[in-house]
């Protein structure tokens, strides 16, 4: 492995007059306090060969380039009137990728206030200076740049790059341990290349608690292999479900026992939606009112996340769609559509019913309990959240929202002292 002496530049270094200089600049805008570099100097070699990819802390594997950082040593320089500096003395090599990190200035943290990429750092050159500028990064943007850090334990931290426009990452990480999860045993470390990562195993569905983002969570599962666990016969998988429906965790088919909950548990954590109907006349047919939109915003209950792609569930926990026909009695009663609300940082839906006219619904008015399943495309996280599809009866013509009006969906968390954790799946 590549060995290099690197120092801050305000650190005298006897004999290296013909170092190589790098410089950081640190926009306005960037809050940085320090820079840390990651210095990339050898491919990465997983135990079944090159590291094609990783999925770094609370992201999914992402395939792209992937180097071992120059042994565990850390550098970091202050910012000083907008730039970092640093030297690294001469030698007859070259540093493939150094990611470079704008953070606050505590050694501990993985906040990135910016980041920049440096190719090709060519030590042989004689007296060179490298200069880059930090810029902002964006997630969701890929006309941006977007970086990523996270730390073990020791703070030794892995990063990841991805210029603008570009379509796959760059990462430096530690080596021998390149998802940066302090999980090194292979009687421990099921995927060595996905930060607390899993491999599934034969198995049907199962219901378990497990740990999302630090906290609880009731989800579906799968046997699996967990990080820092090892085999198990029933890990927490991505999928979130309301904290009660765990007390399917031991039946013998919990797929089903969770479709029959979902259905005959009133005081379940639910959305209500009513499809406003109308008659033409008293004793006419009821018809859906035309053209208004059922909006449920969950950004209360369900905060800090955009959620996108919704869908209702048809049947049998197993398929999902965007149009759900609801039949009453024999008779086709109505049509509905979930529409997507990409609003960044909220999980929200709209639902627009339309459909033949049927006869008046028996007293109580009816409903239709299902499922709406949203995705958290940040996590990969998918939530099911109960729906309670109703009918209410607005009256004759005229009563109904007009056209193209809206009618907001409730949320109900259950009953007081509910405990409930779906909401841990969009943090």
């Amino acid at each position: 492995m590549m060995k290099l002496a690197v120092l801050a530049l305000a650190t005298m270094v006897a004999g290296c007059d013909d170092s190589i200089a790098i410089e950081i600049r640190v926009p306005d805008g960037i809050a940085a306090e320090e820079v840390e570099l990651f210095l990339g100097v050898d491919r990465c070699q997983a135990t079944a060969g090159p590291c094609e990819g990783i999925g770094a802390k609370d992201r999914p594997l992402a395939l792209g380039t992937v180097y071992d950082r120059d042994s565990n040593r850390v550098f970091r320089a202050p910012v000083s009137d907008g730039v970092a500096e640093f030297k690294i003395a001469a030698d007859d090599l070259k540093i493939p990728v150094i990611i470079a990190i704008g953070q606050p200035a505590d050694p501990a943290s993985e906040e990135v206030l910016g980041a920049a990429q440096l190719l090709d750092v060519d030590l042989s050159a004689g007296a060179t200076r490298y200069i880059e500028t930090l810029e902002p990064v964006d997630r969701e943007d890929v006309a941006k740049a977007d970086a990523v850090l996270w730390r073990r334990a020791d703070t030794i931290g892995c990063a990841g790059f991805r210029a603008r426009n570009a379509e796959v990452p760059t990462f430096v990480v530690a080596q021998g341990d390149p998802d940066c999860d302090d999980f090194v045993d292979p009687n421990v470390e099921c995927d060595e290349l996905v930060w607390h990562g899993r491999v599934a195993m034969p198995g049907k569905t199962c219901v378990t608690h497990g740990r999302v983002d630090n906290e609880d969570a009731c989800t579906f599962g799968t046997p699996a292999c967990v990080d820092g666990v090892g085999p198990t016969e029933c890990a927490a998988g991505p999928t979130c479900i309301p904290e009660r429906l765990c007390d399917c965790e031991s039946a013998p088919d919990p797929v089903m026992c969770v479709a029959n909950a979902v259905a005959n548990t009133p005081l379940l954590t639910h959305v209500r939606c009513e499809i406003p109907f109308q008659q033409a006349a008293p004793d006419a047919d009821w018809v859906a009112c035309p053209n208004v939109k059922l909006v449920a915003n969950l950004d209360g209950p369900l905060l800090q996340r955009t959620c996108l792609q919704p869908e209702l569930l048809i049947d049998n926990m197993n398929t999902y769609d965007t149009d759900l026909d609801i039949v009453l009695d024999g008779t086709h009663a109505v049509s509905v559509h979930v529409n997507e609300l990409a609003m960044p940082g909220k999980c929200n839906f709209d639902l627009v019913a339309s459909g033949n006219s049927v006869d008046a619904p028996p007293v109580p008015q009816p409903s239709l309990r299902t499922i709406v399943r949203m995705t958290v495309p940040a996590t990969g996280r998918i939530l099911l959240v109960p729906i309670d599809l109703a009918f209410d009866l607005v009256g004759e013509q005229n009563a109904c929202p007009a056209a193209g009006g809206m009618v907001q969906c409730t949320f109900d968390t259950g009953p007081p002292g509910t405990v409930e954790t779906i909401d841990a799946c969009a943090r």
